[in-house]
């Protein structure tokens, strides 16, 4: 008896790959073989089982993660939504060369040590260093902070190697909580400024267009601030309780050291860095009171992440030219063994999805989802939207979905007799709050790959971080946004 039952479980552990690598395809056909609503005929169905079978593959990993990214490469022209000539330049986004600028800078830090003289430098005084989830905190702060004005990527890049120096002392699973709260942090700092993430600009045009009325920096500062003072906590805790254990901090694994003078390499490597960073932070132009800043974005062909991308990689140009003793700091031999290079793919199939989902029309379906509850009281139909935002930008860029929804739901609370405000500003910082999916953002998808985490495991984490989000962005929108912004 007790052979056959052992023989039965080798059987059913034998089997476990293949049918993790089968119920992808299987749930994807079964989608395509039934008929479609009428709203999802056509492109947004083929589009429809491509993302079941992507999520599929993401969760399980039956291929490793990068692989499910190339198959809208194949599906999509099948399906006749895109040809491979529309798809393809969905893994040539400006983000992904931004990201690769990103790695160089990071590898440029870890090549002279600086990335431990940071940790160091964040971690010195008694009472941060007396456990390990102050730490995190710790650096969770400096992140949120630090996203409200340079891009939310190019912040969790250039933290990064910080971070995972400050883990290794903390114990195996610290790596992926330590990634996670990074990834987490710099998407809610992002909601700080209206400069902080592309949703926030939109939602400031959209007002203007539909409304008649404009955002000011200062003004979505009285909203963006306290949503970041809220969730940024929230964060900490669901990362503590639902995420990878830190165990207790070695002793004297981060204890004051004398300090060591800077080396020639450390000093230019800091001072490319500060450069980017200071690149970043004057591209767009600033409105001080009555005093307007030109940013530099006004003089060079581009916009948005291209001219991001042009600094990161003038900064990895930069870095591989420096010279240490006799021969290159960074080499791109020891660059090219260390990069996350599925990464790369990771995110251009999130991108080329994304694009599958606009292009299809399916977004719009989905969008018009989230006003079929004009007839429910105004505060219930708030927690619908946001729930639907949060979870609908798993799949889809967070910029593209605020283009879609935010018009509508501007006509739509109009229509009701609702503050338009109520339901936007809500639904436009919980386009930030996709918490689940490597695919969702890059700083995410980043976590995912250098935090060695298992997407399984950030999807059950960021589950109720992405729930625990919408309640707090419900209550700003129901009590505080009427007081700040009305209409």
């Amino acid at each position: 008896m007790n052979a056959d039952l052992a023989n039965d479980r080798n059987r059913t552990s034998s089997h476990g790959p293949w049918l993790k690598l089968l119920l992808g395809p299987v749930v994807a056909a079964a989608i395509w073989s039934l008929p479609a609503p009428g709203a999802l005929a056509g492109g947004p169905w083929v589009v429809l089982g491509l993302a079941a079978w992507m999520v599929l593959w993401w969760m399980m990993e039956p291929v490793g993660r990068a692989v499910p990214s190339l198959l809208p490469l194949v599906v999509l022209p099948m399906g006749g939504v895109m040809s491979l000539k529309e798809v393809a330049p969905a893994y040539a986004h400006p983000l992904l060369l931004l990201m690769f600028g990103g790695f160089v800078m990071g590898a440029g830090m870890e090549a002279v040590g600086l990335h431990q003289r940071m940790a160091s430098a964040l971690v010195r005084p008694a009472w941060i260093r007396k456990e390990g989830l102050r730490v995190m905190g710790a650096l969770m702060l400096a992140c949120a902070l630090l996203s409200g004005l340079v891009s939310n990527t190019a912040t969790v890049l250039m933290l990064m190697p910080m971070a995972l120096c400050l883990a290794a002392a903390h114990g195996p699973g610290a790596r992926a909580s330590f990634a996670m709260a990074l990834a987490y942090a710099a998407s809610i700092g992002g909601m700080s400024t209206l400069v902080g993430t592309p949703p926030n600009l939109v939602l400031a045009g959209v007002r203007e267009e539909f409304l008649g009325a404009s955002v000011g920096f200062a003004e979505w500062m009285w909203i963006g601030v306290p949503a970041m003072v809220l969730l940024l906590p929230l964060a900490w805790m669901v990362v503590r309780l639902r995420g990878p254990g830190i165990e207790p901090r070695q002793a004297d694994a981060w204890a004051p050291q004398a300090r060591t003078p800077w080396s020639g390499a450390e000093r230019q490597v800091a001072v490319i860095i500060a450069l980017a960073l200071l690149a970043w932070l004057t591209r767009t132009p600033k409105e001080l009171g009555a005093v307007r800043v030109p940013g530099w974005g006004d003089l060079v062909t581009g916009t948005g992440s291209s001219l991001d991308a042009m600094v990161a990689i003038a900064a990895a140009i930069a870095l591989f030219s420096l010279r240490r003793g006799r021969g290159p700091a960074l080499t791109w031999e020891r660059f090219s063994k260390g990069a996350p290079w599925s990464v790369w793919f990771l995110i251009g199939g999130g991108f080329a999805l994304a694009k599958a989902f606009q292009v299809s029309g399916l977004t719009e379906v989905l969008a018009g989802v989230l006003t079929r509850w004009a007839d429910a009281p105004p505060t219930l139909t708030l927690l619908f939207i946001l729930l639907g935002m949060t979870f609908l930008t798993e799949l889809t860029s967070n910029t593209a979905t605020a283009q879609v929804v935010l018009p509508v739901l501007a006509v739509g609370a109009e229509a009701s007799g609702i503050p338009p405000m109520m339901w936007m500003v809500p639904a436009t910082l919980a386009a930030s709050c996709a918490f689940m999916m490597p695919v969702a953002t890059a700083p995410n998808a980043l976590a995912v790959e250098q935090g060695e985490l298992s997407v399984a495991t950030m999807a059950r984490t960021g589950l109720w971080l992405n729930l625990g989000s919408a309640l707090v962005l419900w209550g700003l929108g129901v009590y505080w946004v009427p007081i700040v912004l009305g209409s």
